[in-house]
């Protein structure tokens, strides 16, 4: 029923006139979602490298002891959850 609807409303769209198949229709959703994902993935760590870069670039020595100190910390909980995924794996 949602089909005749759509070929109704919105006749001119490739998927309800019958160019493309549901198929096909699923593969572009899924690879846009993908291409989304990354994208924005990689500008966060574009705009985090920008924040790191201009607290390195501070003047004030607070600021850069704090990132310093922040780093060192994600480092260190980046490598605790390494380590315990190694250590579910093996078991």
């Amino acid at each position: 029923m949602l089909n005749v609807l759509l070929q109704i409303n919105k006749p001119y769209l490739p998927l309800v006139s019958g160019e493309l198949s549901f198929n096909n229709g699923v593969i572009i959703v899924a690879s846009s979602f993908i291409l989304v994902f990354w994208i924005c993935v990689s500008l966060l760590q574009m705009a985090y490298g920008v924040a790191i870069m201009m607290g390195a670039l501070s003047p004030f020595l607070s600021v850069k002891i704090v990132m310093n100190v922040m780093k060192i910390w994600s480092l260190k909980k980046m490598m605790m959850k390494k380590k315990m995924n190694a250590k579910n794996i093996n078991e």
